[in-house]
């Protein structure tokens, strides 16, 4: 999971959150429970049409659409 670990740093500093290594080890480990680290990986529907969960946090593309913002 230390593959990402500067990229957790950056999206957690730019949502104005707490960077410290308690808080990334916390987003670090949630990626590894949804995806083993994969950000290709894609998930299940959960039996919903609003479309299989994808990427590192398998979030759904609604809720993508929702709430991401541009990475510079």
């Amino acid at each position: 999971m230390q593959r990402w670990k500067s990229d957790v740093k950056r999206a957690l500093s730019k949502l104005g959150l707490s960077t410290s290594a308690s808080m990334v080890n916390r987003v670090l480990r949630q990626i590894n429970t949804e995806s083993k680290g994969d950000p290709k990986i894609m998930g299940g529907t959960d039996g919903l049409a609003d479309g299989h969960a994808m990427g590192l946090m398998q979030v759904k593309p609604g809720t993508f659409r929702a709430y991401h913002f541009v990475w510079p």
